[in-house]
């Protein structure tokens, strides 16, 4: 009997303004793969988009190395089709350089500044929001510095989620998270703090219940 599979995306992606230089954010990977734990033991069959990240995946998950958003984008799209479900753990860049310079960018002897136009990236979780069947479903993050309760069910409205799991920075490259996941009505109906393990077996259950 073939096992449901979970896509999961984990990580930061990478927008490069010249060869040496990108923009990014500190995003480790550690909820993805503590995600990818949980539903291998969960039973799920387990594909992870993954940017750039240090750490080591369940050695049984399938996994797509990517590093830009567009990048990220194309590989969930490629994939979303034969999963059953999307845990948008991974922390894209929502913008990207207007430019991209094929040469290092020097310093400049008539000025000590320089301004970099950003334009959007594509939304990944909303669009997988869009494509999902009746029989998919998705489960979405929200990092938060303010407002965080509006910002979340905001964003569950918006992205089509089934799930939105609020947390804030403090997450990024810890060990440890508190978070408050959202349902579909916009009830907040669980709190959990402690290591990322505990937290990802919580989410997991959400939909292995």
């Amino acid at each position: 009997m073939n096992r449901p599979r979970l896509l999961i995306t984990s990580g930061p992606t990478r927008e490069y303004l010249d060869p040496v230089r990108y923009l990014s954010n500190g995003s480790s990977g550690q909820m993805g793969c503590c995600l990818a734990i949980a539903a291998l033991e969960n039973g799920f069959d387990v594909t992870i988009v993954s940017g750039p990240v240090s750490i080591e995946y369940p050695s049984e998950a399938s996994v797509v190395d990517v590093v830009s958003t567009y990048e990220m984008y194309d590989a969930v799209m490629e994939h979303w089709s034969e999963c059953v479900g999307l845990i948008a753990a991974a922390a894209p860049s929502d913008f990207r350089p207007a430019k991209y310079s094929t040469t290092k960018i020097k310093k400049s002897a008539d000025s000590n500044s320089m301004s970099i136009r950003l334009i959007e990236n594509p939304d990944i979780l909303a669009e997988a929001g869009n494509r999902k069947t009746d029989q998919q479903w998705t489960i979405g993050f929200a990092l938060e510095t303010d407002n965080g309760l509006e910002n979340a069910r905001a964003k569950l409205k918006r992205k089509n989620c089934d799930f939105i799991v609020l947390n804030a920075p403090s997450a990024i490259d810890s060990e440890e998270n508190s978070v408050s996941i959202i349902d579909p009505n916009g009830e907040c109906i669980d709190t959990i703090s402690g290591p990322k393990q505990a937290v990802a077996n919580r989410i997991v259950a959400l939909k292995s219940e």
